[in-house]
């Protein structure tokens, strides 16, 4: 009988079963058989002896090595079955088979943990229905998140995730610096421990968004604002129909809108903004009868927007940084009984501005195509904050009854074509704040004597035909200025000693005028400067008002020192040097027509907002 081996492999990827009593007979009768037969060949020499033994020795190793193979593949069997119960489980009533048994797809990886990881040590549901799954049913759906979404190493906070906490306990306590309240960012549950809020705002998720966010089926609040999402609203998302609060904004998710978004009736608060959406508002969101606030700005969404006239319930409206077009005239969204802010910024909408629009509380028209006249106000009830009407191509006069706006905080009508003069009536508006001006067709005259806009924090009064002097009242009323914009005017005289008072002043604006005289030693005391603008005018001396302690966050300074009758050491740039490009459109600090917009964002959808409704 020859040795061979293979008689005694034990198949281990067939059913991997130890050897049994049969085999293990054969073998110890195999072994006697060689032992009689030993004895009996007296003639065997001792080589041969060695051999055999050798043999028989081999033949007793392998044996123990595959019962002790057989042993450990038949533990990881039953190891690998309570997975195949969860992998069953899940594709039979919630999952996809094929993403479950994927291999490193983040439903996998959540099936294996909760079958093999979890140090809760769930137990299967005895029955699919909602009762007796849910809870197994969110701790995967929240796992599967957590692998989707780079949790093992793209987040900043882990929240606790797969922890063998409760899934109600996977989040982090944060503590407003503004107050003593106490939120939860993560996951929160409801007195049912069902997941009622998610919130991952500005935690660096990165990837899709999988379907299983659509087996959270009591969330009411959810927020991924500011991460690094990509892809389509997932189909299942529509099964959120507890959903009240959505903020994906800033994200880089695409696609156009959803139809189905409509069958979330209960939403009142959606934000899409920031992200890269395309096509056209769906005529479906008419039946979210419950929403009170949209932000579909920053994306590339076009068409015209008259489906959101037929949503009454509207009070916010941010449609900014987008390509929709329509025409705006006393019909538009009269629907909307209770809007009170509307952003339709950087659009291509024509027309005017109608009456109406001034019993908004926000206004933010700028970047299109309006024409007109601004229309004159004729009460003073109104209760508009915000007025932002610059870059379009408005005419006419801005009559005195602008000053009805008596509760306007900001006012923008630069880069329009608008003529006559400056309203002298800007000094009742005591509220007044930010006001710009710049670049119409001003009738030409001095700066008006706007004596109660002490208040004010930034004056544009950039290329309106502005004449005499700089009035010394600026200096001494105006304490709260941090931009007083001048230039690209016919402005003479010196500049006045009182400038030195505007202590939080951080953009000075002179160039191109006719100012002369010297730097006033007034302006060593403001400290605050981030650019200063000189040049083009005779101011002759020197800058070491500034330059003797420069202010340390100054970045820009521009004057005409290469001239022998100015000299600057602390200068960022010689404007009368033919090889300058101080006056070169494409700088930024030569475009002072930025705003402090209005804050829609902190306002509407910032996290300060969801942490306020959390603690409610």
């Amino acid at each position: 009988m020859s040795y061979d081996d293979r008689q005694f492999t034990i198949d281990v990827e067939g059913e991997g079963s130890l050897p049994t009593a049969e085999e293990v007979k054969n073998l110890q009768n195999f072994i006697d058989d060689e032992k009689n037969r030993e004895r009996k060949k007296s003639m065997l020499s001792l080589k041969q002896m060695y051999m055999l033994g050798g043999m028989l020795a081999c033949l007793t190793i392998v044996i123990i090595v595959m019962g002790v193979a057989i042993s450990q593949n038949n533990k990881s069997a039953r190891g690998n079955s309570r997975e195949n119960d969860v992998v069953n489980f899940l594709s039979d009533n919630f999952a996809d088979r094929t993403a479950l048994t994927e291999r490193d797809s983040p439903q996998k990886r959540a099936a294996k943990w909760i079958a093999d990881e979890d140090e809760l040590k769930m137990p299967l549901p005895g029955s699919n229905s909602y009762e007796d799954a849910y809870e197994f049913v969110q701790r995967y759906a929240l796992a599967v998140l957590f692998f989707a979404w780079g949790g093992e190493d793209k987040w900043i906070f882990n929240y606790q995730f797969l922890s063998g906490q409760n899934a109600c306990d996977w989040n982090y306590k944060y503590s407003s610096e503004d107050s003593d309240d106490e939120f939860e960012l993560g996951v929160k549950c409801n007195d049912d421990k069902e997941v009622d809020y998610l919130f991952m705002p500005g935690n660096g998720l990165e990837g899709t968004i999988p379907g299983e966010l659509g087996l959270l089926l009591a969330m009411s609040h959810l927020s991924l604002f500011n991460n690094n999402l990509i892809g389509q609203l997932p189909l299942q998302m529509m099964y959120l129909t507890d959903l009240k609060f959505m903020a994906l904004e800033q994200n880089a998710l695409s696609g156009s809108i959803p139809d189905w978004l409509g069958e979330l009736t209960n939403m009142k608060f959606m934000a899409l903004g920031g992200n890269k959406f395309v096509g056209a508002i769906p005529d479906a969101l008419i039946k979210m009868t419950s929403l009170s606030e949209l932000s579909l700005e920053e994306n590339t969404l076009e068409g015209d927007i008259n489906v959101l006239n037929q949503i009454p319930s509207l009070t916010r409206l941010f449609l900014g940084n987008n390509k929709f077009h329509g025409s705006i005239d006393g019909s538009f969204l009269r629907n909307i009984q209770n809007l009170r802010e509307l952003d339709l910024s950087s659009n291509q909408f024509t027309g005017n501005l109608p009456h109406h629009m001034f019993n908004y509380e926000i206004l933010d028209l700028h970047d299109n195509d309006l024409e007109g006249e601004i229309p004159s106000v004729e009460r003073d009830d109104h209760p508009l904050q915000y007025l932002l009407l610059h870059n379009n191509g408005f005419s006419g006069r801005l009559h005195n009854s602008i000053a009805n706006l008596r509760s306007l905080t900001r006012l923008d009508v630069s880069n329009n074509e608008i003529t006559g003069p400056l309203p002298r009536s800007i000094s009742d508006m005591e509220d007044l704040q930010y006001l710009y001006l710049a670049n119409n067709e001003w009738d030409e005259g001095p700066i008006p004597q706007w004596h109660n806009l002490t208040g004010m924090m930034e004056l544009s009064l950039k290329g309106t035909n502005r004449v005499g002097e700089i009035p010394d009242w600026i200096g001494r009323e105006m304490k709260s200025l941090q931009l007083l914009g001048l230039d690209n005017n016919y402005l003479s005289g010196e500049i006045p000693e009182t400038l030195g008072h505007l202590k939080r002043m951080e953009y000075l604006l002179l160039n191109q005028n006719r100012l002369n005289g010297t730097i006033p030693e007034t302006l060593r005391h403001l400290h605050q400067l981030k650019m200063v603008r000189m040049d083009d005018n005779s101011i002759g001396g020197n800058a070491n008002p500034i330059c003797a302690d420069v202010p340390p966050n100054l970045d820009i300074f521009t004057s005409d020192c290469s001239s022998t009758d100015f000299k600057c050491e602390c200068c960022s740039n010689c404007c009368d040097d033919p090889n300058s490009s101080c006056n070169d459109a494409k700088l930024p600090e030569n475009d002072v027509s930025w705003k402090h917009g209005y804050p829609k964002n902190q306002a509407l959808f910032s996290e300060d907002l969801v942490f306020q409704n959390v603690g409610k």
